[in-house]
């Protein structure tokens, strides 16, 4: 047998398991595989920073490196192409990701 993740188990016997563990294992930490572990303060407030940037730049139509300025309109209108040298990355790291990136930065 593998290693347990914590979505191998119904809920409730996922809670007992751990339960019986902390009984026979006082004091330890009981984790499960997949199971991630805590971000450190700064570091989520790093991430929720740049995430807050990129949603801004996408919105507004700003070079996410540079701040450059999307040549209006922003968004461009029906499915045409966006002018040349911008390029618009989408899905990256997630499905919800969409960045815009200037023809100087995009080299």
């Amino acid at each position: 047998m593998g290693l347990i993740h914590r979505d191998d188990l119904p809920f409730e016997v996922a809670e007992e398991l751990v339960k019986q563990l902390q009984k026979d294992y006082p004091g330890k930490k009981i984790v499960f595989a997949g199971d991630v572990a805590g971000v450190d303060q700064e570091i989520e407030e790093l991430i929720n920073s740049i995430t807050l940037r990129q949603l801004e730049h996408i919105v507004e139509g700003y070079c996410f490196d540079c701040g450059a300025v999307f040549p209006r309109p922003w968004p461009p209108e029906g499915d045409g192409p966006l002018p040349k040298g911008w390029t618009l990355y989408e899905n990256i790291g997630s499905d919800d990701t969409r960045i815009l990136i200037c023809p100087k930065c995009d080299t």
